[in-house]
């Protein structure tokens, strides 16, 4: 087997019980919040859809990077990347590429534009439930 997807007995002692995963959701590194999603995903399509589903968020996040980044935004959409659906993560790049055309952002409306993403990502995220600020952010709040 590759992964433990393709386990008849999947989730098991060794692996690990599916209450000690939910308590992993709450940890800022974000692949950690998606283990039990992501083996669901590829019990149900196979890795092989996984595999392209990662490559989306590869390609999605260095579109954030590469049009958002103000030097200071490369950790919450490396979070946004990991934890949003594929779908969220288009919708808002598609948004905020709209936003800053009618704005007349340019490249050098770093701040800006970073403003914008963040604002729609963070949006996204609470449609989707989820937590995109690090586990140390949370806490201070």
């Amino acid at each position: 087997m590759e992964v433990c997807a393709e386990c008849s007995e999947f989730p098991c002692q060794k692996f690990k019980d599916a209450k000690t995963y939910e308590s992993l959701e709450t940890l800022s590194y974000p692949p950690y919040r998606k283990i039990i999603p992501n083996i669901r995903l590829i019990r149900a399509h196979g890795i092989r859809e996984f595999m392209k589903q990662q490559r989306k968020r590869i390609r999605l996040l260095e579109r954030m990077i590469a049009g958002y980044d103000d030097g200071r935004s490369r950790s919450l959409f490396c979070r946004a990347a990991a934890l949003l659906t594929v779908r969220s993560l288009v919708d808002s790049l598609r948004e905020a590429s709209r936003i800053a055309k009618k704005n007349g952002f340019g490249s050098a409306d770093k701040k800006k534009k970073a403003d914008v993403i963040k604002g729609l990502l963070y949006a996204a995220s609470l449609k989707e439930n989820i937590n995109l600020r690090p586990k140390s952010a949370s806490a201070r709040r």
